[in-house]
């Protein structure tokens, strides 16, 4: 009787037991194929996205091939495109997203270091021209100081023009002093051998003696030239081209070598550097600012400001070409239209770089030189 109770009694604990494991083995094999799902999705997701990667740069390297033969056909060298690199890239491109972020990190410490530093060096040059019109100022107020000895070598040179004025001065009267001093002594000699009454010679004694005839004064000496003022100009407008007449253009400088070429010509009021090719144009007038990534422009202190770019904005593109750093603002993009659009709409973007190993778009409010690179696309504004 109690064998028969203990497996009656033990029948239903077993059938509760596999109903309850049955159960718990269906919510498992649900949960599995939920994550296999969210495993495929993702993975789909991702190729799509390496395909669109992949098609972007297949349509960027169609443009520059079909570039590269309109160069071509114009006479223009030019590097051949070479798709080769890219597949390279992607072949042997490994997931080191921790890499890549430090990386960013850096750049983008960089980036904040030298605008750091280009700021400092806009205020020191705000300062320094500041010095310069205080020194200007006190230099018209304060009359000129009386010439003392060893003081300038303006006086020096004023002290020696005196001296050699004295000399010429001295040489010139010589002659003139000896022949009246050879006059003067004829009548001497003739009365020296003449035989002279006592009387006439007591006379002669006793008369008092003539006084010596005075050089002639030395010429003054000539005022020291003013020294030449400079002209002072006002900070340097980035991203700003200058409408007006232009009077000069230079090749090869750099942007202070531009602006000591306006300080030195009178009638030059305003300059534009073209910081991606290092030239140089110097304007006799400012009517208007147009809006230019390339350019750096300046103004003189005394010149009105002109007004401010105001037309419809144009974007230019420049294919296989990159702008160095990473810019203000990174954004993944499907393509070199859809940042040049991302560029367009930002108020703060003065040009973009699209990478096409990264499938990133990089958004700048200044540039530097742009550099030839086969896996990128830029471009930027333009605005009258």
């Amino acid at each position: 009787m109690m064998v028969a109770l203990d497996g009656s009694a033990r029948r239903p604990m077993q059938e509760a037991d596999e109903r309850d494991w049955n159960e718990l083995e269906a919510r498992y094999r649900e949960e599995c194929a939920a994550l296999l799902g969210d495993a495929r999705r993702h993975l789909e997701q991702r190729v799509a996205g390496e395909q669109a990667k992949i098609e972007n740069a297949l349509a960027g390297f169609s443009r520059d091939f079909d570039a590269w033969l309109a160069r071509e056909r114009r006479g223009e060298a030019s590097p051949k495109p070479n798709l080769s690199t890219l597949f390279e890239i992607w072949l042997e491109r490994a997931p080191r997203s921790s890499d890549a972020a430090a990386e960013r990190a850096k750049r983008r410490a960089a980036e904040a270091e030298a605008e750091a530093l280009r700021d400092r060096l806009g205020a020191e040059t705000a300062r320094a021209e500041e010095l310069e019109r205080r020194l200007r100022e006190a230099e018209a107020a304060v009359p000129p100081p009386a010439p003392r000895r060893g003081r300038t070598p303006g006086v020096v040179a004023v002290l020696l023009a005196a001296a050699l004025g004295a000399m010429l001065a001295a040489a010139a009267f010589a002659p003139r002093l000896a022949d009246s001093r050879r006059t003067a002594d004829a009548p001497t000699q003739q009365a020296a051998e003449t035989p002279t009454p006592p009387a006439a010679e007591e006379a002669r004694a006793e008369a008092p003696a003539e006084a010596p005839t005075p050089p002639a004064p030395s010429p003054a000496p000539a005022a020291a030239p003013e020294p030449e003022r400079t002209a002072a100009f006002r900070l340097a407008f980035d991203n700003r081209d200058i409408a007006g007449a232009q009077i000069a253009a230079l090749r090869n400088v750099d942007q202070p070598g531009c602006l000591a070429a306006c300080r030195r010509r009178a009638d030059c009021r305003a300059y534009v550097f073209d910081k991606w090719n290092h030239a140089c144009r110097l304007k006799a007038d400012a009517i208007a600012f147009t809006l230019n990534p390339r350019a750096t422009s300046g103004l003189r202190d005394d010149s009105p400001l002109p007004r401010a770019p105001a037309g419809p904005i144009a974007m230019e593109r420049y294919p296989s070409r990159a702008f160095p750093g990473e810019g203000y603002r990174i954004d993944a993009s499907e393509g070199p239209q859809a940042c040049e659009a991302l560029c367009r709409d930002d108020a703060v973007c003065v040009a973009f770089t699209f990478r096409l190993d990264e499938g990133v778009c990089h958004l700048f409010a200044t540039t530097g030189e742009y550099f030839p690179n086969a896996l990128a696309d830029s471009g930027g504004k333009r605005q009258n």
